[in-house]
């Protein structure tokens, strides 16, 4: 094992915990996961570096999430 095992285990947990407050529609509860200049990025392609220059799935800071 190496050092970053317990790092990964937490970051795990965190996109567990996102994912099930997402499928249990626990909008309110997701959106206290953000910092509140955060932004929710989803690349189109994989590898893709520049969320503004090429098209992206999602690019949107918490007031937009927020409205959603």
């Amino acid at each position: 094992m190496n050092n970053d095992c317990p790092l990964l285990r937490r970051v795990e947990e965190f996109l567990f915990r996102e994912a099930r407050l997402l499928d249990d529609r626990e909008f309110e509860a997701w959106m206290a996961l953000f910092a509140a200049d955060g932004i929710y990025w989803i690349p189109a392609t994989p590898g893709q570096t520049d969320p503004l220059g090429e098209v992206s799935i999602a690019y949107e800071d918490r007031q937009l999430l927020d409205v959603r």
